[in-house]
């Protein structure tokens, strides 16, 4: 009988030695391809202002299921460098960029473990958050209400922490327990709403806004057109942002109790600049067959959401399909929009290419949901060992202080080849080959056209005109 080569001493050796040069290689693709989406988002210019309206009234629910379809693929264009201009008006735009700069402040507060002065930024960060949070991604949103938990848990307030933790885990569900080793506090803290999140009875949000077939989307993701019945939601605040073209922008959290359903009732009312987008999407609309006038109309509506980019579409439906016409304005040109849509299985991927192609850019691909932010530089232990865990679904945490990583001055009788120094320079060799390698490729695999994904995307159309 031929032994096992698992039993040979140099067998673990290889095998570690093959996976090291896997895991370089796998991982300097995925850093290749972050690599290109971060360069991508740091060269964020663009800013686009899409309009889909019918050409009659029958069309109305043909153009809102185009419009669900093209917003949402907007929505995911960042990665592009291509945002959403400002159709729906906030309070103060332009408190965002505060918001940015006191959820900073107070993250340096919390890794000092400055708990007061954090407290004092994250307190700032959420009245201006309040000004301008419908438009804010959902990444700060998270931070502010993470940041905002951890800092009133560390100063004696706990009952008000577990509900801002819950809010930033309905924004950002894929947060770690990691993200939370500040000390043993935080880490139960986010172990227990964390528990209570998932444990939470289910219930359904009725959302009839002030304005009918207003966009609505709930933690971030969109549901449909108002009214819109909204189920499936564990117990607990979440976050209703509602929009509609020249009104004010609603964005709130709202307590779904569980069980039975729970109606709200947004008003979405009048907007400073409301007015101006209204009747310059109309004048777009009326002027769309003739070049000259609307060029015009086009830059009006450009300077009035703040866009550099307005893409407007006419949806009519027909028997092989969506008929699409429109035009895509940018630096005073304007470029025709002509397309059909087929209602089949590739309509979603259709209605993508369509944006991609007028605005040159790539379809967009559905990006994951990486660490909300980076863990703490220090990472206690609960204890004198070196490994602790704090609860139920959290990491280890590892103290790099603790004796059995020290060298103890202890010499083993019988070495194997992985205690050999020319076998480590090896194994190291072999990651930077691999990165190398992963890198190359990751990039000139994120410089292509990149894999597309249909998202499927589930629009809920009531009480459509």
């Amino acid at each position: 009988m031929i032994p096992s080569l698992s039993r040979k001493r140099w067998f673990p050796a290889v095998a570690l030695f093959a996976a090291v040069t896997f895991i370089g290689t796998d991982f300097g693709l995925r850093m290749g391809i972050y690599a290109q989406i971060a360069w991508a988002q740091g060269a964020s210019k663009g800013r686009l202002a899409l309009f889909v309206v019918p050409r009659s009234r029958r069309d109305s629910t043909d153009a809102l299921i185009l419009k669900g379809l093209l917003r949402s693929t907007a929505d995911r264009m960042a990665a592009s460098g291509i945002e959403r201009a400002f159709t729906s008006p906030v309070a103060d735009p332009d408190s965002l960029a505060v918001v940015e700069q006191q959820v900073e402040a107070g993250f340096s507060a919390m890794n000092a473990g400055k708990w007061d002065q954090a407290l004092k930024a994250y307190l700032e960060a959420e009245l201006n958050l309040a000004k301008c949070r419908g438009i804010a991604p959902r990444k700060t949103v998270a931070r502010v209400y993470k940041g905002l938990g951890l800092a009133l848990a560390n100063t004696g307030k706990p009952d008000s922490a577990e509900t801002m933790i819950h809010r930033s885990l309905v924004v950002y569900p894929n947060q770690q327990a990691s993200e939370y080793a500040y000390n043993l506090e935080s880490r139960k803290l986010f172990t227990k709403v964390s528990r209570a999140l998932r444990d939470a009875p289910n219930g359904s949000l009725n959302i009839n806004a002030s304005v009918n077939a207003a966009e609505i989307y709930v933690d971030y993701e969109f549901r449909g057109f108002s009214p819109v019945r909204v189920s499936g939601l564990p117990a607990g605040e979440h976050l209703v942002t509602v929009f509609a073209d020249g009104k004010r922008l609603y964005s709130e959290f709202v307590t779904v109790k569980g069980g039975a359903d729970d109606t709200v009732k947004p008003v979405l009312g009048a907007a400073v600049g409301g007015t101006e987008i209204l009747n310059a999407a109309a004048a777009v609309e009326k002027a769309l067959h003739r070049k000259r006038q609307a060029l015009d109309a086009s830059a009006a509506l450009a300077a009035a959401t703040g866009a550099t980019d307005v893409v407007f579409l006419m949806v009519s439906g027909g028997k092989g399909g969506f008929d699409l016409e429109g035009i895509h304005w940018k630096d005073g040109k304007i470029t025709p929009l002509k397309k059909t849509l087929a209602r089949d299985a590739t309509l979603v991927l259709s209605a993508q290419g369509l944006l991609a192609d007028a605005l040159g850019t790539q379809t967009p691909m559905e990006a994951e949901m990486g660490p909300l932010e980076a863990a703490p530089v220090a990472l206690p232990a609960g204890g004198e060992g070196a490994l602790s865990a704090a609860g139920e679904g959290d990491d280890l945490v590892i103290d790099p202080n603790s004796p059995i990583f020290k060298n103890t001055g202890a010499k083993e009788e019988d070495t194997g080849i992985v205690d050999k120094w020319w076998f480590w320079t090896a194994i190291g060799a072999v990651v930077a080959v691999g990165l190398g390698v992963g890198l190359g490729v990751g990039l000139s695999q994120g410089g292509g056209s990149g894999p597309a994904n249909s998202g499927d995307i589930s629009i809920t159309l009531h009480g459509a005109q």
